[in-house]
């Protein structure tokens, strides 16, 4: 959908460059249960909950049918998973 969006308005899509993760030693020497809730905090429950904010925020101000269906379809998709990184925080 994004590349189809991407297209039309005449671009050409492309992965961006691999980027070298360089995790800090403190992170790398946590035991990987420790790891992973970190990760989930950080990344699912933190960065996500702002992600969708946004998407939602473009996608009530969008005007462009084309760039509202790639909304639509992201703000659908976070909808089934955005619950995943606090269930995990809370087990954990």
């Amino acid at each position: 959908l994004c590349v189809a969006l991407c297209e039309a308005l005449g671009g050409t899509p492309l992965f961006p460059e691999p980027l070298e993760l360089r995790e800090p030693e403190a992170y790398l020497r946590a035991p990987a249960a420790e790891r992973a809730c970190h990760t989930a905090i950080a990344m699912l429950c933190v960065n996500e909950t702002l992600s969708v904010a946004f998407i939602e925020d473009l996608r009530a101000r969008c005007s462009d049918p084309a760039v509202r269906r790639v909304l639509d379809a992201t703000v659908a998709d976070e909808d089934t998973h955005r619950a995943f990184g606090w269930a995990y925080a809370e087990k954990a």
